[in-house]
């Protein structure tokens, strides 16, 4: 799946400043915690040190 032109963006951003992270898009909402937390299978509170 590609990214979407904001996120590739971001993740270019990311690579030059030399973060070794991936930007992920997902079809369903992830505006809120919980909704975030339920797309990568975690709880709330565990999101932040995936």
């Amino acid at each position: 799946m590609s990214l979407g032109s904001s996120a590739q963006k971001v993740q270019g951003a990311l690579n030059n400043l030399g973060y070794n992270y991936n930007i992920i898009e997902f079809s369903e909402s992830t505006r809120t915690a919980e909704e975030a937390a339920t797309r990568v299978g975690c709880e709330v509170g565990k999101l932040l040190n995936r």
